[in-house]
């Protein structure tokens, strides 16, 4: 019988459900969750939340509750209570590596409306250095994909074509983000050094800007 100690039990921090509750502040914000660990054999590093266990799904059913309670939505790499799933297809990770070199289309029981992947055409991480991505991915990108939208690492906009534009490490020090983009209030400075620390200094003690404390207490 294996026996996981310490990180390698993945547990999501005691302080999460108050992380995401922060960002989803303004309603109608759509938060993406970090990646997370599906079994104790695919957690190769520490400090990443699981939801193989009675515990982690749990916790992750606190943090959908909170942030459906602010009336905004949360899509996850796993399967819940979510309001859909993403499937990280990016960074050289496991459907990237299908990507690269040829299409396999994968059959999907979620659902086309609640599914997303994301694609990470320019990345280089992980070595994937692919010569010229834009002849496999344009391929893939006018292809019947099954999903309800794409995420792409990297965005160029072009003229005609919507695009939706994320964000990642700037709504770790922006809990209002949302609201800062509409009233184009600069965003506030991240502490990077303090994002794996496993504690509430730097992830959940980010204050809202004035002005959106503004509108909680004249409401």
């Amino acid at each position: 019988m294996e026996v996981w100690l310490g990180h390698r039990l993945h547990h999501p921090l005691r302080s999460i459900k108050e992380y995401y509750q922060q960002r989803a502040a303004v309603p109608g914000t759509l938060l993406i969750t970090e990646a997370t660990v599906i079994s104790p054999r695919h957690g190769g590093y520490p400090n990443v939340p699981g939801i193989f266990t009675d515990g982690h799904v749990a916790t992750w059913k606190e943090v959908t509750k909170a942030v459906h309670d602010k009336g905004s939505y949360i899509s996850s790499s796993a399967v819940g209570s979510w309001s859909g799933v993403e499937i990280h297809g990016a960074n050289g990770y496991l459907i990237d590596q299908f990507i690269q070199d040829i299409y396999n289309k994968l059959v999907q029981d979620i659902g086309q409306e609640r599914t997303a992947i994301r694609l990470s055409p320019w990345s280089r991480y992980q070595d994937m250095p692919m010569e010229d991505p834009v002849s496999q991915f344009t391929g893939l990108l006018t292809t019947d994909i099954w999903v309800s939208y794409l995420m792409p690492t990297r965005v160029r906009a072009q003229k005609g074509h919507d695009v939706v534009i994320a964000f990642g490490r700037p709504f770790t020090g922006n809990p209002d983000l949302a609201f800062r983009v509409r009233e184009e209030i600069p965003f506030a400075p991240y502490g990077p050094q303090a994002m794996y620390a496993q504690a509430a200094e730097g992830y959940t003690d980010y204050a809202y800007s004035k002005e959106f404390e503004a509108t909680t207490t004249s409401t």
